[in-house]
């Protein structure tokens, strides 16, 4: 459908759709963790794994130092431990 090497107006529009198509497909979910009781202990501290954003690969975690609530902080998944990674498994 191109004339002269340019493409027509139903070509552009046919590309801007398979774009926004494919992005669409692309989004990644966030993931809700608090009901499945991940947690891991790092120099003390407790971390209960609450939500892991897929797009970001960060995860809200909320944090306790002993039985004590601390807050609710953001981490980097690729702070998780190996074994916590792997259950997860973003793809």
């Amino acid at each position: 459908n191109s004339i002269g090497g340019q493409k027509s107006h139903r070509d552009k529009r046919y590309w801007n759709l398979y774009k926004v198509n494919m992005m669409a497909k692309k989004k990644k979910p966030t993931i809700e963790l608090s009901d499945k009781k991940i947690s891991f202990t790092r120099d003390g501290t407790t971390y209960k794994l609450i939500r892991f954003y897929q797009k970001e690969m960060t995860l809200d975690t909320m944090v306790y130092e002993g039985e004590e609530k601390i807050g609710q902080q953001k981490i980097a998944f690729a702070h998780l431990p190996k074994d916590l990674k792997k259950e997860l498994h973003p793809n």
